[in-house]
């Protein structure tokens, strides 16, 4: 293959041989080094290549074997350039061609990020371009191992970072922190309160001296399960308990819509801007917008895909919706659909860790709706025993031993 880019490059001619001994005509060509390759005959033809310099001297060689030379084709780079000498704007644009590719090789094409589960990729993104990965970033400049240290540092929640980098594309891969598990100190003595009013339903005490039983009503603050226990023989020992108390309990929520509902509403207007980016550069196709205070702002980036590679070019498309505050009037029946969706994201958000066993409704005049909530849930809350009070609480028996 180097042979051949040699050739090319040098220029050479295939020529016929024509007369009674061409192979007197070779053999004087080889004495007197001149190099020829690709020597075929076809029929009572023979053919040779041989460098477009040494053409030029050999007519007298071919004149003492008596032979005649015809020239089939010229090939190489010398004659591709004399063929478009007159075309300037050829050589020129192809070689700002070649100056274009490789200055844009220099920057970053795409970054793309994998491995994320807990993190906001826009804040990866923000945090990546403040140390200088972003598309359109100058690729000499960068030392992508410091770089991976340093994110590291700054976010607490990656646990391993690499940046590999392939011709113009930048791949970040993230392994996050795993969250370290809470652990108790099982050391520390601790009673269990109730949080809330309530009738036990269910006890599950793994350690420590109960106070109640099941079907007892108890208040908010009292002892459930006591740290301070006493044997046989009125020894006294401190333990951390533990227990799952599920309780049934009473929640009333209330919900209401204001008098004069005003809310966010579109207004018909509408318009669609495009703009062109390349590398960090923006330039608007269109300048359309909407006349109004509010508006809803829908974006959409269209990149082109070259042999899997993302280009560093993309189309924007934002999508304006104006909106204008107005006021509402709803009938009863929307009205109270509205108060239902208010109730059921209570359930979902302060609710979240109760089993609710029955809701009932109460609809006001006023736009206004309560709602009774009868729910199971764990109202276990572990107090720890301090030292200072652990005399304070011990059994009665226990005190008087002292």
């Amino acid at each position: 293959m180097l042979i051949g880019m040699v050739r090319y490059l040098r220029g050479f001619v295939t020529f016929e041989i024509c007369g009674r001994y061409p192979e007197r005509f070779l053999n004087i060509a080889l004495r007197s080094h001149v190099t020829i390759w690709g020597t075929r005959r076809e029929q009572e033809r023979l053919f040779a290549s041989m460098y477009a310099a040494d053409y030029r001297r050999i007519r007298g060689l071919a004149r003492r074997s008596e032979v005649r030379l015809r020239i089939v084709e010229r090939q190489g780079m010398p004659v591709l350039l004399h063929r478009y000498q007159s075309r300037v704007g050829v050589a020129v644009g192809g070689l700002m061609f070649a100056l274009t590719v490789f200055v844009m090789s220099l920057f970053l094409w795409s970054v793309d990020i994998t491995g994320l589960e807990r993190i906001s990729e826009s804040e990866l993104r923000d945090a990546l371009h403040s140390h200088g990965v972003y598309v359109g970033a100058f690729q000499p400049g960068l030392d992508y191992p410091t770089i991976a240290r340093e994110m590291m540092l700054d976010i607490d929640e990656i646990g391993w970072m690499a940046i590999n980098v392939r011709a113009s594309s930048a791949s970040v891969e993230v392994k996050e922190e795993q969250p370290a598990p809470d652990v108790t100190d099982t050391s520390v003595p601790a009673n269990i309160k109730a949080s809330c009013d309530g009738t036990i339903v269910e006890m599950r005490v793994g350690e420590g001296l109960s106070y109640i039983t099941e079907g007892s009503g108890v208040v908010a603050g009292q002892l459930l399960v006591g740290g301070v226990m006493t044997d046989d023989l009125g020894g006294v020992r401190l333990v951390r308990s533990s227990a799952e108390i599920l309780a049934r309990t009473h929640r009333t929520a209330s919900f209401s819509l204001g008098r004069d509902e005003r809310m966010m509403l579109p207004t018909g207007e509408r318009s669609e801007r495009l703009r062109v980016r390349f590398l960090t550069l923006e330039l608007p196709l269109t300048a359309h917008g909407v006349d109004s205070e509010y508006a809803v702002v829908r974006r959409r980036t269209e990149s082109p895909v070259f042999h899997d590679s993302t280009m560093p070019m993309a189309l924007l498309r934002e999508s304006v919706t104006a909106l204008s505050v107005q006021s509402v009037e709803r009938d009863d029946n929307s009205k109270k659909e509205i108060l239902a969706k208010y109730s059921d994201l209570y359930e979902a958000f302060v609710l979240s860790s109760c089993t609710v066993e029955k809701r009932t409704y109460q609809a006001a005049a006023d736009d206004t709706m309560t709602v009774d909530y009868t729910c199971i849930e764990d109202i276990a809350v572990t107090e720890e025993i301090g030292t200072d009070e652990n005399t304070d609480r011990l059994p009665a028996r226990a005190r008087s031993d002292e």
